[in-house]
């Protein structure tokens, strides 16, 4: 988690972690948009260090997904650059 947030304004504590579990794909026979629910479980994440910055290092990414291509592992690590901005905006 502390890889891909900014946890600096939020600070220590503890954190309920939970993926959201619906996604959709397109059913091409018939164009409609099916709805899939994955399980899910949440998790404790307890934050007690001092903060910093998180940026997403493509190193940290080259070596958690051996098995991805290199055009995948770039797709992973702008993904994931995109949601760390993209929460730093909600918390305007």
């Amino acid at each position: 988690m502390l890889a891909a947030y900014d946890f600096t304004d939020s600070g220590e504590g503890s954190y309920s972690v939970e993926a959201y579990n619906r996604f959709h794909y397109i059913d091409f026979s018939s164009g409609a948009l099916i709805p899939i629910l994955a399980a899910s479980e949440a998790h404790l994440l307890i934050l007690s260090a001092q903060l910093s910055d998180a940026r997403i290092s493509p190193s940290l990414v080259m070596h958690t997904f051996p098995e991805c291509t290199r055009g995948q592992k770039e797709t992973l690590i702008a993904a994931a650059n995109n949601a760390r901005i993209m929460a730093e905006g909600s918390l305007t």
